[in-house]
């Protein structure tokens, strides 16, 4: 006869090899999870989430009838409940103090402390063990030694969850992406992120990203000491995506730079989070928890310096191969990029080698923006300008030969506003859509940019070559541009405020193209050294050349200018004008690439220079005859103030905001603001402005040419009240 003896084959087994382990899954010494320390409220939130939910609420509202009255059982139940969640003493009695529990008993140390060192004793700790995470207790294990002679920890039996009661590897990843005091939410777009408590500060991450999946690997490999599965972290990513997407808070997210017309927000990049908060009274470092922005770091963003006051944007000119009127142009540019809206003008480099362009190129945007990879070549398509854009405040394109059309195009929506979308990876359906703004920096031995359209939102920087004699070494050189680089920040940083606290008191009557670009250098304008009226002569010089460089690179504009020179008011069509020009052109030219074939292209390249020829004194007309004939209509209709143009925008500042080298009267009292924040009054940050050019005449110092000034002795333009 066959009997069932199984329990005597299990002691058999335990007395000969050690008890065996459980069929769920055997406990093994692993490494403790370290559970951050969470806030009062996030405590309460979890009791209330949790399975025994309503048994928390029932205790924390007081209510003692599941515990037939007893005060005591009671008040170690709610203790026990909590510090599940804590396994801080001073929070648990905090946290019982607030309950609906509290009587004078608890005040009592003798009767407060056993209690807390009782639940603390009987609590629950979370123990992950293969193939999930259980709860088990400290007290309820046993140690038997195994068979390599070491001890292992056993659960009881009776803490070892039924059958089907442990979550797979994806539910504990989810589980302990959520212990972690992360907070779950999606941007404007949808993404999905995770903001983490990290070392004292807040870090945010894409939950797409590989920072992130690296870090819940390294949470799940700290909680059990093994690696989860593939597809479990796949898996826990795409719960915890639609936990973010469909349950938690849309914020936006920015890079680098975040705020509106009245404070800004820079991200420094610091290991710390750090960020600069600017308002018109000044500007302060701040932990980045405190800012109501929110920043995240893609890849190659590079930190940089802590600002410090009492520099000025002078000390910046002796670094870069610039005249007077150029150097205002590149000042005001990298203040306006210091704003999070646009229109952005795009700044193009250009010059013969040794001219430095690149050099220059990579300290500019050293200065608001740096990254691991400063200078970019050519991108190949839209989506990956679209990337860049994305991931970087600052767009910078290396030693570039021609701008492709799309190129051009999509560098005009980048400049001044205008989305744009590419099918998302991997898809058919789907589409990937960016609606950014960016300040842009072009490099190239020639002026790249030729199209008009992107000619009116570019300010052309020519470089001139650099003597040998004023060459030095590029890591003096560079050495030297990081120890002035705090105080150009803090000087950057403090034209920023003044154009903050100038910008609703300056008016430009009549204001030229680029008009917010051109508003913004007008009321920063004092605190970088000069006035509204040299950056106004500076930029209208700068537009001028820019109609010269649109209308050269047009093959038909030399001749069209001979033609109406001829003929003075012309009337007729585009074929009729296309036959003109071409007797008054060689074949040559004919052949070159941009000329026109056809009378559309023709008509099309007119539409495209004709604010250009208007500024010199051509008027083309596009109308329909009569008879519903399409025709041109040509006439000679004066030069556009081409050599006083600056006239025609005159610029009010009412009660402008500069650095006098006084506190006394300054915007705002230096004073401590949370912690180690303290706000730099604009007019505690420099003790002098003197010339705007920078350059000291001595030319040994001076790691470029001799900076000319270009500036003319027309009277003042701006009224200052």
């Amino acid at each position: 006869m066959i009997h069932e003896r199984q329990a005597e084959l299990d002691a058999l087994h335990a007395a000969t090899f050690g008890t065996r382990a459980s069929d769920e899954g055997r406990a093994v010494a692993r490494p403790a999870l370290v559970r951050p320390q969470c806030t009062d409220a996030k405590v309460i939130e979890r009791a209330r989430g949790a399975k025994n939910g309503a048994k928390f609420a029932a205790l924390w509202s007081g209510d003692t009838r599941d515990h037939g009255g007893d005060d005591s059982a009671a008040d170690l139940a709610l203790v026990s409940m909590l510090s599940f969640w804590t396994q801080d003493p001073d929070q648990l009695d905090r946290l019982f103090r607030r309950s609906g529990l509290m009587r004078d008993k608890w005040e009592r140390a003798t009767y407060r402390q056993p209690t807390i060192e009782k639940a603390l004793e009987r609590a629950e700790i979370w123990e992950p063990t293969i193939p999930g995470p259980r709860i088990v207790s400290p007290a309820a294990t046993t140690t038997t030694p195994p068979m390599n002679g070491e001890a292992e920890p056993v659960p009881a039996a009776d803490s070892v969850p039924a059958k089907g009661g442990h979550a797979n590897q994806a539910s504990m990843l989810v589980d302990l992406a959520r212990a972690n005091n992360a907070e779950l939410f999606h941007d404007t777009q949808g993404e999905p992120y995770a903001r983490i408590p990290v070392e004292g500060h807040i870090e945010t991450w894409k939950l797409s990203g590989k920072p992130y999946r690296h870090w819940l690997a390294a949470s799940f490999y700290a909680a059990r000491g093994a690696s989860p599965g593939s597809q479990a972290m796949q898996d826990a990513l795409t719960t915890l995506a639609g936990i973010a997407r469909f349950t938690g808070d849309q914020h936006e997210v920015a890079v680098r730079l975040a705020g509106d017309d009245t404070t800004i927000y820079l991200d420094l990049g610091a290991d710390d989070w750090s960020v600069v908060e600017v308002t018109a009274a000044g500007w302060r470092i701040m932990p980045g928890a405190e800012a109501p922005v929110i920043f995240r770091r893609p890849k190659g963003l590079g930190p940089l310096p802590r600002p410090i006051g009492g520099g000025t944007m002078a000390d910046l000119h002796p670094f870069l191969n610039v005249d007077d009127d150029t150097f205002r142009l590149v000042c005001s540019w990298l203040v306006a990029a210091v704003r999070p809206r646009g229109p952005y003008p795009v700044l193009s480099l250009s010059g013969e080698q040794g001219s430095a362009k690149s050099t220059t190129g990579r300290m500019l945007r050293a200065l608001i923006d740096p990254n691991t990879v400063a200078l970019r070549a050519e991108p190949r398509e839209v989506r990956d300008l679209a990337i860049a854009a994305g991931n970087a405040w600052v767009l910078a394109f290396d030693n570039l030969s021609r701008l492709p059309d799309w190129l051009s195009d999509t560098l005009c929506r980048v400049s001044t506003g205008g989305g744009f979308a590419t099918r998302a990876l991997y898809s058919d359906d789907e589409e990937a859509l960016f609606d950014a703004q960016r300040p842009t920096i072009l490099t190239g031995i020639t002026d790249v940019v030729t199209r008009s359209d992107l000619l009116d939102r570019t300010m052309t920087v020519p470089l001139p070559l650099i003597r040998d004699e004023r060459r030095q070494p590029e890591a003096l050189l560079w050495a030297n541009f990081e120890a002035a680089r705090p105080a150009l920040l803090g000087a950057l940083l403090d034209a920023v405020s003044a154009g903050l606290a100038n910008i609703g008191t300056t008016t430009i009557a009549r204001p030229p193209r680029m008009a917010d670009f051109a508003l913004w250098g007008a009321a920063a304008a004092p605190a970088l050294g000069w006035t509204a009226d040299d950056f106004l002569r500076a930029y209208q010089g700068n537009r001028t050349a820019a109609d010269d460089i649109a209308l050269d690179a047009q093959p038909i504009a030399a001749p069209l200018r001979a033609f109406v020179e001829q003929r003075g008011e012309w009337t007729g069509s585009a074929s009729e004008l296309l036959k003109e020009l071409r007797a008054l052109v060689d074949d040559d030219t004919r052949k070159e690439r941009g000329w026109p074939k056809q009378a559309n292209t023709l008509s099309g390249q007119l539409r495209n220079i004709a604010p250009n020829l208007r500024r010199v004194g051509i008027h083309v007309e596009h109308r329909r005859a009569p008879g519903g004939r399409r025709e041109l209509v040509i006439r000679t209709a004066g030069v556009e103030h081409r050599h006083d143009r600056h006239d025609r925008h005159t610029t009010t500042v009412v009660a402008p905001i500069a650095p006098t080298g006084s506190s006394q009267n300054g915007r705002a009292s230096s004073q401590q603001m949370g912690g180690s924040s303290q706000i730099v009054p604009v007019n505690d940050r420099a003790d002098a402005y003197a010339g705007g050019s920078g350059d000291d005449g001595d030319d040994g110092d001076d790691p470029w040419p001799d900076h000319s000034n270009t500036a003319n002795d027309d009277d003042d333009i701006c009224e200052v009240a």
